[in-house]
């Protein structure tokens, strides 16, 4: 068994009191590599962590992947991918070396249906330990702590770490500090609506079609929104969020918005910005459902 997969290592060590929680099992690991590697802080510079087990690491072409570990456990990135999902796919891969060897040592506090759930959902674990390693929440939420929850700190943490900007929201949103919520937004029909168009049903005789909307495409939530956000449903393009569709660049814009994609319809205070993801425009709006909303807009417009 090669000791060049960090995971052997962790294993060994990993000796819980009490019924393991795959969340804490895979956040742990994440703990071990950063501890062992003396980068215990945000920003984490993950070449102390290859350096300190002596892994290869390797960015090449990859078609039609992000990464992967090869045998011999050398990490293969994607040359092609901005350096920012880059530098996630390494934490990524890192991940997949510890379910691995969960796979080669089968460890007796482990159940059959926990390691099933590894298997079964390797891309959303990855995912979970790829984001502790490269910002643990301890040191993320600390350095986050003082500055406003908003997409302009995003962007500054982003660009300061190096790390990619929804990465970053996701995480602030994992903080808990604010009920809100990133949507994304896509300009597009209905899916119903899209079917009858593409069956040449849409025009009913006559030459009528019913115009895109921005629709909400996808949803992360901070877990302290316990409320529901509805797939497809729409905002018109006088909002602020409809602005920022119409927007060039990546200029954010901010208001009060009447919103009926919550289980409550009613004005909420939106941050939102343009983006074009595989070239199709896109708006990214954060949304806040707390009281803290009026104090944040008071202060985003300079006043107070």
């Amino acid at each position: 068994m090669s000791t060049k997969n960090p995971a052997y290592q962790f294993l060994e060590s990993y000796n819980p009191e009490a019924v393991v929680d795959l969340n804490e099992f895979v956040n742990a690991y994440a703990h071990h590599l950063l501890l062992e590697s003396n980068t215990y802080k945000f920003p984490i510079v993950l070449d102390k962590v290859f350096d300190r087990y002596d892994l290869s690491v390797y960015e090449l072409p990859l078609p039609g992947q992000r990464g992967a570990v090869t045998e011999d456990f050398q990490i293969l990135v994607n040359s092609s991918d901005r350096s920012q999902v880059r530098l996630y796919s390494k934490a990524h891969e890192l991940v997949e070396m510890l379910i691995a060897a969960v796979l080669a040592i089968d460890p007796p506090w482990l159940t059959e249906n926990q390691v099933q759930e590894l298997i079964d959902k390797k891309e959303n674990w990855c995912e979970i330990g790829a984001a502790e390693i490269l910002m643990p929440m301890q040191f993320f939420s600390l350095f986050i702590a003082d500055a406003p929850f908003s997409l302009q700190t995003a962007k500054s943490v982003a660009q300061g770490s190096g790390l990619s900007l929804i990465a970053v929201i996701r995480r602030m949103l994992e903080t808990g500090t604010r009920s809100s919520a990133l949507v994304i937004w896509r300009y597009a029909h209905k899916s119903k609506e899209l079917a009858l168009s593409n069956a040449g049903q849409m025009t009913l005789g006559r030459e009528f079609e019913p115009r895109k909307k921005l629709r909400v495409y996808r949803v992360y939530k901070s877990p302290t929104l316990k409320g529901h956000i509805k797939k497809h449903k729409s905002v018109e393009m006088d909002t602020t969020i409809g602005i920022a569709f119409q927007t060039e660049g990546t200029t954010l814009v901010r208001g009060y918005d009447y919103l009926e994609i919550y289980d409550d319809s009613g004005f909420y205070y939106t941050e939102s910005m343009p983006v074009r993801y595989t070239d199709e425009p896109m708006v990214w709006s954060l949304i806040f459902f707390d009281e803290q909303a009026d104090e944040q807009y008071l202060i985003s417009n300079g006043v107070g």
